[in-house]
């Protein structure tokens, strides 16, 4: 995936800005890239952590997620429908 230079003030979309050098652009995506690593679940680590920039990853992860097709629907309602807490547990361990 090569680099853009843009000026677009705001968007960062994988576009590097003109004024940031090669090195910044690097820390800043391997930044990126560990913010999302740390925010998912093991099972999604396994799908979507084969891309090596934060660019390709974030847009897996829109793939598997973000689609409107019946199947993705159908996929989370059984993973809601499936939570169960252990009694007398904590709500957001049993979101974790």
């Amino acid at each position: 995936m090569a680099e853009k230079s843009s000026t677009s003030s705001g968007s960062s979309g994988g576009v590097k800005p003109t004024n940031m050098s090669p090195q910044a652009w690097k820390m800043l995506d391997e930044k990126a890239m560990s913010f999302i690593e740390l925010h998912l679940f093991d099972e999604v680590i396994c799908n979507v952590m084969k891309d090596n920039r934060a660019k390709g990853t974030w847009k897996k992860l829109e793939k598997l997620y973000m689609g409107k097709s019946l199947s993705n629907k159908l996929t989370l309602k059984d993973q809601l429908y499936g939570l169960k807490m252990e009694k007398g547990g904590e709500c957001h361990d049993t979101l974790e």
